[in-house]
């Protein structure tokens, strides 16, 4: 069975600023994409 969580969670990661650029353009301005760090399950902009 596929796991779609896991799926979704491996998309998002790979394709963070992607997403933030299609559903959130403002927001996605105002992010150095460096300054993004995945940590474990979850993800966090310093």
């Amino acid at each position: 069975m596929t796991d779609h969580d896991q799926l979704f969670k491996e998309l998002l990661s790979t394709f963070f600023m992607e997403f933030l650029d299609l559903f959130l353009p403002e927001l996605a301005k105002n992010i150095d994409p460096g300054s993004i760090r995945l940590c474990g399950n979850h993800s966090k902009v310093l």
